[in-house]
């Protein structure tokens, strides 16, 4: 009875692992100590190419803005 047990925790558990990296809510040990971490992966629909364009576009607006 207890292997049981232990074996549908273990699912559970992974679940919960899968749910927060799915979620960006993992942060790599040593970025603690740097004090950095990225957040910014799952903004936006979760894409980084959305991400990406939305940053583009800011310096465009910005050197519109310039001239």
């Amino acid at each position: 009875m207890l292997a049981a047990a232990r074996t549908i925790f273990v699912q559970f558990h992974t679940a919960r692992v899968i749910a927060a990296v799915l979620l960006g809510g993992v942060i790599a040990f040593l970025t603690l100590g740097a004090g950095q971490v990225n957040d910014w992966a799952d903004v936006f629909l979760r894409c980084h190419n959305v991400l990406l364009y939305a940053k583009a576009h800011k310096a465009q607006r910005v050197s519109l803005l310039m001239q």
